[in-house]
């Protein structure tokens, strides 16, 4: 089904997009309902207060003042070393979660924090370093061994648990290539509530899907990304 689906899109024209996952559940979809405190759409450097949830109800709202809209790059930043936007608590067995993000500062060890279950320890994604990525899910630990990471330019980061032969493993992916790595055996339920975004980074996209991707959907996902 989903293969047809994604013939018929292309050949009727219509462009891919994250909404043809048919497991998708959440979507904090490229400069589509942010708004500021009022409810406006905002202008440069607008404090966010609210992004919408293009795909279920879990819209995304700032705890502090900290994250802010960049008109230049139609994403947003925050304009301290730490802040975020924090949503109703996910708890994920197998899933998807991608985000598109530009790092801004170079990266030093474990100063960036994408998503995690606030004041937990147990729960997060974090950068570990330029060429690693940290993942914990329920304390099971992987560190993921990924090509550089420069500052400059935006990167497509997805994590991935996959169930294979009843057994669910954790896979990292950064601009749709498989890290070479740290691949994690488990079965404890991933908890999170907040998109970090911290160290004044950009963040265009936040994609989350309760499975994980076919390598088709992975290849089309990639160029949606590539493309906002």
């Amino acid at each position: 089904m989903k293969l047809g689906l994604t013939l018929k899109n292309k050949v009727g024209g219509s462009p891919w997009t994250p909404d043809s996952i048919d497991n998708l559940i959440h979507w904090y979809k490229h400069d589509t309902g942010i708004s500021t405190e009022s409810g406006a759409a905002p202008s440069d450097g607008d404090t966010i207060a609210r992004w919408i949830d293009s795909k279920g109800t879990n819209h995304a709202v700032a705890e502090e003042s900290n994250s802010v809209w960049s008109q230049s790059e139609r994403a947003i930043k925050t304009n301290t070393n730490a802040g975020g936007l924090n949503i109703s608590t996910l708890n994920l067995t197998t899933f998807s979660v991608y985000c598109r993000i530009k790092f801004v500062d170079a990266i030093g060890t474990n100063d960036r924090w994408l998503l995690e279950a606030e004041n937990s320890t147990t729960n997060f994604i974090r950068m570990n370093n330029a060429t690693s990525i940290r993942c914990k899910i329920g304390g099971g630990n992987v560190t993921f061994t990924v090509p550089t990471l420069n500052t400059g330019q935006y990167y497509n980061i997805g994590i991935e648990r996959h169930a294979v032969t009843g057994t669910l493993t954790t896979r990292c992916f950064i601009d749709g290539v498989e890290s070479s790595s740290g691949a994690q055996n488990g079965t404890v339920t991933w908890v999170l509530d907040k998109l970090s975004m911290g160290k004044l980074d950009f963040f265009k996209t936040l994609i989350v899907s309760s499975r994980h991707l076919s390598s088709d959907e992975r290849s089309e996902l990639n160029t949606y990304l590539d493309n906002i």
